[in-house]
């Protein structure tokens, strides 16, 4: 059974909605739309990327609540976050511009082991 739909719950969807378009007219808007996200879901931190596969190069990678030195070392994981995701063949199974979620395509034993997760 699915819970009711309070209208502080509608609000914070609505809110979020409007600021992941916001960021198709100002893209330099996901750091506050990360940071909106994390904290109205209770997450303790947030990652939007997009890269390229099977290399793993990100072309854009916005988080929050991730350490500075860290996402500057992010892009040398690109083959452990390829592995992580199940391979290019996985990768390249998933429909075009349909978005993904780790846990949701692969369990976590499947993936706690790899040098991106460790990191």
């Amino acid at each position: 059974m699915v819970p009711a739909t309070t209208s502080t719950d509608a609000a914070a969807l609505s809110r979020l909605v409007g600021l992941v378009y916001d960021c198709a007219l100002d893209p330099m808007r996901w750091e506050e739309t990360l940071a909106e996200l994390r904290h109205i879901l209770r997450f303790s931190n947030a990652m939007f990327t997009i890269w390229t596969a099977p290399s793993g190069r990100p072309l854009l990678n916005v988080t929050s609540g991730i350490a500075a030195d860290y996402v500057r070392r992010l892009a040398e994981f690109g083959s452990a976050i390829v592995a992580q995701w199940g391979g290019p063949a996985a990768i390249g199974a998933f429909a075009i511009g349909e978005p993904q979620v780790l846990s949701r395509v692969r369990s976590a034993p499947r993936w706690l082991d790899s040098a991106y997760f460790h990191e």
